[in-house]
C-alpha cells in the first residue's frame, strides 16, 4: 500500500497539490469561493463534501503519525498565514497568546479558524478535510492512549501552530476526555478567549446536524462522507463547551482520581479565575460584562448549589451570586434575546410549511388563522427598522417564507393589500443579489421567494418584466450556495417546476435567453476583472457586474422579456461552455414534445459525450458539471417517447468507451428509475448498450474502468438500503437478461461477482436460478478458478450458496442435478480457502 510503504512522498505530493501561493496565480485569476484566501487550490472539488475520509490524512496517521502531523502543522500555518493577510475576516481575526510551561505561543483566533474541525462555517473543502480527519484519529486513539503520552502529544499540536483550529481540536480531545487531560486544560483555561469561541462553536453544534443533512444522499459517492459528518454529531461532548470542563473539574471526581487531585485542580483553575478578576478595572467596563458572567458561572466558591431529587436522579441547582449590576445586564440580555426570539414559532411553521414538512401541522394558530401570521410578519418587518443586530440575525428571513406561504397556498384568502405587502416582500428578498454587500447563504429568504415568482408573474402580470428579469439574472450567477448547490439553482429549479406549467412562452424566452446572454455575461466578468486587476482591485462584486451588464445589453434583455428571442438567434451550441450547457440542460422539462428541445438537447448531449468519452485526460470536466448532466441525462431519456430512446443515446452508444462517465451514467440510469418507475424505457437503455458491456467482459480488455462500468451495468455499485431483497425493474421476465449475462459475459471476474452481490440483494427472487448462472460461469469460464477476484466474491457466494441449502436442502438431496450445481460452487469457495464452503460441502456430501 503506498501510504503505509511511502508516507512521506505522499505528503510531499500532497503539499505540491493542495498549496498554491499567490506569486503562483495568473494575473487576473478571479475566485468566487474562499480557497484563494487561504493559497489553497481551488480546482480540486474532489473533496466536496468535506469529511475525515476525503484526504489520505487519516490513514496517514496511522501509519506515520510524527510525519503526518508535522504536516499538518506546517501546511495549516501557511494556509492560516495566508488567510490572515487577505481581505477574508480582516476586521475580526485576532491573535492570542498561549502560555504553556515553557512557552508563549502566539495564535490566530476566529469563529472561522474555530469551527473549521465542525464544518460548520466557510472554508476549503482541503482545509476542513484535514482538521475533521485529525480530531477523529485523536479521538479514537486518546481512549487507549496513556495519559502522559496524549497530553504530550496534545501539547505538541498547541506549541507548534500559529492557528486556533488546531487548539479547537485539542478542546474536542480534551472535552472529551477530561481526565486524562488535566494538564492540557489548564492551559486552556489561561486564554479567556477560548471559553468564548467554544461557546459559540457548542451553539453551532446545536443545529449541525440539520445542516449536514441537507441535501444529503442526492450524490451516492458522498455517502460515506457524509454518513461520517451526521454521526460526528452524535458524539456526547459536542453538546459540551470550555465552561461547562471548568465547572466539572471542580464539582466532580472522576475514576481513579483522588481527594488530593481535586483539591489541586480546584486550586489551580482559582488561580486562574483570580488573575482574570485582577484584570477588570474599578468601574467594570460594559465590554466586560459577558466575560464576568461567564466566570461567575464557573467559579465554584461564587456559588451556593442546592440539591434536588428529580424523577431521572439528583439535580444540581449551581445559584451563582451575580452582583445587582451584572444581575441586571444578564436580565437585559435574556429580555434581549427572549425578544429576538418571540417569533420562533412563525419561523418553524413557515419554514416546515416551504419545505412541505409534516411538523408545519404542529402550529395550529397559523394552519387555523393564516393572516395571523401576516400580522406578526408586520410586526417584524417594523421591528427591523431599529437596526438591533440581535433581532436581525434571528427574524430577517421569516417575512420572506411567510409570503412565500400565503402567497403559494392562501393567495385568495389574502385582502388586496396583504397580497401587495406579500409581493413587496418577495420582490424585495429574490432580489437582493442584485444589491451591494449581499453575502450568499442558505435559507436567507432568497431561495423560497424566487421559488414563487411564477405563481407572482401569474398573480401580477404588471410584474412580468422585473420577475422575468430576476430570473434571468439570477440563473446567471453560479456562486456556490452550501456545499450542493449554486445560487443559479434557485432560478433554474422554479422555472423547471413551475414556470413551463404556468407560462411555456416565458420559460422558453428563458431558456433561450440563457443560451444567449450567459456567454456575454461571462465576458463581461473577465473584462471587468482585468480593469479592475489594472486599479489594484482583486475582487468583482456580482452586484457590480449585473449593474454594468443590464447597462450594455437592454436590447437583448428586452427580447427575453417579450419572449421575441428564438433559438435562431443562438449561432453554434458546440462552441458553449460546458457549465452553461449543463445549466440549460436542467431547465428542459421532462416528457417535452416543443421541437426547440428536441434540437437543444441532442445538441448538448452531443457536446458533453464527446468531452466526456474523450482520451484527452488534459482537458478535466468539472465533477458537479459532469454528474449534473449525466442525472438530468438519464431521467430526459427514461421520460421521453420510446423512439427518442436510441436517438438521445446514439452518441454515447458510438462513443462508448471503458471511462468512468460511462460507469457513472449507469448508476444515474438505475437512481433515475428507481424514482420514475419507466420500466420498458429502462430495459431499452439496458439492451442498447449491452453488446458495448459485454465486449469490456472479453479476453484482455480486463481493466479498472472495465470493471467500474461491468459493476454499474449490473448494479453492484449502486448503494441500495441493506434490507432491500427486492427492485420493481426486475421482474420475472427480465430472468433471460441475466442467464444472458451469465452466458456471455461471464469470463469477467467482475460479472460473477456482481450476480453473487445482486443475488444476495435487490435480485434475492432470482436466488433459484442465479445458482445455475453462477455454476455455469464456474463450468464453463475456467479462468475464473485462476484470476483475481473482485473483493468480496467469496463473501457474498458464501452468503448466497448458505441460503440457498438453507431453503432447499431436501430438494438438493433428492435430485442430483442440483446437488452437482451447488457442490460446484462449494468446490470454487474450497478451492479458494473458504472454511465456510468446506463445512457446506461436507454437510451436502
Amino acid at each position: 500500500m503506498v501510504l503505509k510503504s511511502l508516507p512521506n512522498y505522499v505528503l510531499r505530493l500532497a503539499d505540491l497539490y493542495w498549496f498554491n501561493p499567490q506569486e503562483k496565480r495568473h494575473p487576473f485569476h478571479y475566485s468566487v469561493g474562499v480557497e484563494d484566501d487561504f493559497c489553497i487550490d481551488e480546482n480540486h472539488g474532489d473533496y466536496y463534501p468535506p469529511s475525515a475520509f476525503q484526504t489520505p490524512i487519516y490513514w496517514l496517521l496511522q501509519y506515520s503519525l510524527k510525519e503526518t502531523v508535522d504536516f499538518l502543522l506546517r501546511f495549516i500555518n501557511k494556509t492560516v498565514e495566508c488567510y490572515v493577510k487577505s481581505d477574508l475576516d480582516k476586521s475580526e481575526v485576532k491573535e492570542v497568546e498561549v502560555v504553556t510551561d515553557s512557552h508563549v505561543v502566539k495564535q490566530y483566533i476566529s469563529n472561522r479558524l474555530w469551527n473549521t474541525y465542525r464544518g460548520t462555517q466557510v472554508s476549503p473543502n482541503v482545509f476542513q478535510s484535514l482538521h475533521m480527519a485529525l480530531e477523529r484519529f485523536l479521538l479514537e486513539t486518546a481512549i487507549n492512549t496513556n495519559s502522559k503520552i496524549l497530553e504530550s502529544n496534545l501539547l505538541y499540536l498547541i506549541k507548534n501552530s500559529n492557528s486556533t483550529s488546531v487548539t479547537a481540536i485539542v478542546v474536542s480531545v480534551v472535552l472529551a476526555h477530561p481526565e486524562k487531560t488535566f494538564n492540557v486544560a489548564k492551559v486552556l483555561f489561561k486564554t479567556k478567549e477560548f471559553f468564548l469561541y467554544d461557546t459559540s462553536r457548542m451553539i453551532l453544534d446545536h443545529s449541525a446536524k440539520s445542516q449536514f443533512l441537507i441535501g444529503a444522499g442526492l450524490i451516492t459517492e458522498n455517502k460515506i462522507h457524509e454518513e461520517e459528518r451526521i454521526k460526528s454529531c452524535d458524539d456526547s461532548h459536542r453538546k459540551k463547551s470550555l465552561e461547562h470542563l471548568a465547572l466539572m473539574y471542580q464539582f466532580f471526581k472522576g475514576e481513579g482520581v483522588t481527594d488530593e487531585e481535586v483539591e489541586d485542580r480546584q486550586k489551580f483553575i482559582w488561580a486562574i479565575f483570580d488573575q482574570y478578576y485582577k484584570e477588570f478595572t474599578d468601574p467594570p467596563r460594559d465590554d466586560d460584562n459577558t466575560w464576568r458572567l461567564f466566570l461567575a458561572r464557573m467559579d465554584r466558591r461564587k456559588m451556593n448549589p442546592t440539591f434536588e431529587v428529580v424523577d431521572e436522579g439528583l439535580q444540581i441547582n449551581f445559584n451563582p451570586e451575580i452582583d445587582q449590576s451584572l444581575k441586571e445586564f444578564s436580565d437585559k440580555s435574556h429580555q434581549e434575546v427572549s425578544e429576538a426570539l418571540k417569533y420562533t414559532s412563525l419561523k418553524l411553521w413557515a419554514d416546515y410549511k416551504v419545505k412541505n414538512d409534516e411538523r408545519y401541522k404542529e402550529f395550529t394558530q397559523y394552519e387555523e388563522n393564516p393572516k395571523q401570521a401576516l400580522k406578526e410578519v408586520m410586526e417584524i418587518l417594523e421591528n427591523l427598522k431599529k437596526n438591533d443586530v440581535e433581532f436581525h440575525l434571528f427574524n430577517k428571513a421569516i417575512p420572506a417564507h411567510v409570503c412565500t406561504v400565503l402567497v403559494r397556498d392562501y393567495f385568495e384568502e389574502l385582502s388586496k393589500s396583504d397580497k401587495e405587502l406579500c409581493k413587496e416582500v418577495i420582490l424585495t428578498f429574490a432580489s437582493s443579489s442584485f444589491r451591494p454587500n449581499y453575502l450568499y447563504q442558505i435559507w436567507d429568504g432568497v431561495e423560497s421567494t424566487i421559488s414563487v415568482l411564477p405563481i407572482l408573474l401569474k398573480k401580477f402580470p404588471e410584474e412580468k418584466e422585473y420577475i422575468k428579469v430576476i430570473l434571468l439574472l439570477t440563473l446567471f450567477d453560479s456562486h456556490p450556495i452550501g456545499m450542493y448547490a449554486e445560487f443559479s439553482d434557485y432560478s433554474a429549479n422554479t422555472i423547471l417546476n413551475n414556470l413551463w406549467s404556468i407560462s411555456f412562452a416565458d420559460a422558453q424566452s428563458l431558456l433561450i435567453g440563457f443560451l444567449y446572454l450567459k456567454p456575454k455575461y461571462e465576458a463581461m466578468r473577465e473584462i471587468l476583472r482585468q480593469q479592475n486587476y489594472k486599479q489594484n482591485k482583486y475582487k468583482l462584486y456580482e452586484n457590480e457586474l449585473i449593474e454594468k451588464f443590464v447597462g450594455e445589453y437592454e436590447k437583448d434583455i428586452e427580447k427575453v422579456i417579450s419572449n421575441s428571442i428564438t433559438l435562431d438567434d443562438i449561432k453554434d451550441l458546440k462552441y458553449l461552455n460546458l457549465s452553461i450547457l449543463r445549466t440549460a440542460f436542467q431547465l428542459i422539462p421532462l416528457k417535452s414534445f416543443d421541437e426547440s428541445h428536441k434540437i437543444i438537447t441532442q445538441s448538448i448531449i452531443s457536446v458533453f459525450a464527446e468531452k466526456l468519452l474523450s482520451d484527452d485526460k488534459e482537458e478535466k470536466i468539472d465533477y458537479q458539471v459532469s454528474h449534473g448532466f449525466l442525472r438530468k441525462l438519464s431521467r430526459i431519456v427514461l421520460a421521453s417517447q420510446k423512439d427518442k430512446v436510441p436517438v438521445f443515446l446514439y452518441p454515447f452508444i458510438e462513443g462508448f468507451n471503458n471511462t468512468d462517465s460511462m460507469a457513472y451514467l449507469f448508476q444515474e440510469f438505475i437512481i433515475a428509475e428507481d424514482k420514475l418507475k419507466t420500466y420498458e424505457n429502462f430495459w431499452l437503455v439496458w439492451d442498447l448498450f449491452y453488446d458495448k458491456v459485454a465486449e469490456l467482459c472479453k479476453g484482455e480488455s480486463y481493466g479498472y474502468y472495465n470493471q467500474k462500468i461491468i459493476k454499474s451495468y449490473l448494479f453492484a455499485e449502486t448503494p441500495w438500503n441493506e434490507n432491500v431483497s427486492e427492485w420493481h425493474a426486475f421482474k420475472d421476465n427480465n430472468i433471460r437478461f441475466l442467464s444472458k449475462v451469465a452466458k456471455n459475459m461471464g469470463e469477467s471476474p467482475t460479472v460473477l461477482y456482481s450476480i453473487a452481490k445482486l443475488l444476495n440483494g435487490i435480485g434475492q427472487k432470482y436466488l433459484n436460478n442465479g445458482i445455475s448462472w453462477i455454476t455455469k460461469i464456474l463450468i464453463e469460464y475456467e479462468n475464473i478458478w485462476t484470476k483475481h477476484l473482485e473483493v468480496n466474491t467469496i463473501y457474498h457466494l458464501e452468503n448466497l450458496v448458505k441460503s440457498y441449502i438453507y431453503k432447499n436442502r431436501e430438494k438438493i438431496r433428492k435430485e442430483t442435478k442440483l446437488k452437482q450445481e451447488v457442490l460446484v460452487i462449494l468446490d470454487f469457495l474450497v478451492e479458494k480457502g473458504s472454511a465456510a464452503g468446506y463445512m457446506l460441502r461436507e454437510n451436502v456430501l
